[in-house]
């Protein structure tokens, strides 16, 4: 299958810890970087990862639904506890390392919990996770 009825290349859809996901074609995702609302306005889609087979490029893609209002988003609901304690020393203005230290975790597993803080938040640097975490407390 090529494309799903919603016309955005959608391969197949599944889901992990309740988060659901499609894998899309990349040259078919370059709009789920950053955050985009589908014609309904009802979901926000974000990249979550690539990866190749063969030699085509695939995107997965985070679904999920979204209040109509961004301030009715309870940030406790999207990230998990340890992902909003990262977020909020990053906030405070700390490093990875100084994050690392305080919370006894790699640097390579702060950077993990960073990259899936930015896909579930929908943004790609420090500053705009930082925003969108005082926007929603």
């Amino acid at each position: 299958m090529d494309k799903d009825d919603a016309g955005d290349g959608c391969l197949v859809g599944f889901a992990i810890d309740g988060q659901n996901f499609k894998v899309v074609p990349a040259d078919k995702g370059s709009c789920y970087y950053g955050e985009q609302e589908s014609d309904s306005g009802d979901f926000i889609d974000l990249v979550a990862g690539e990866f190749l087979v063969g030699s085509k490029r695939f995107l997965v893609v985070c679904d999920y639904v979204a209040s109509n209002k961004s301030s009715d988003i309870d940030i406790a609901d999207i990230l998990t506890k340890r992902e909003l304690q990262v977020a909020l020393l990053v906030s405070k203005g700390r490093v990875n390392k100084q994050i690392a230290d305080q919370l006894s975790l790699s640097e390579w597993t702060v950077a993990t919990h960073l990259r899936r803080i930015y896909a579930k938040l929908g943004v790609r640097t420090r500053a705009a996770m930082v925003a969108r975490i005082v926007k929603y407390t």
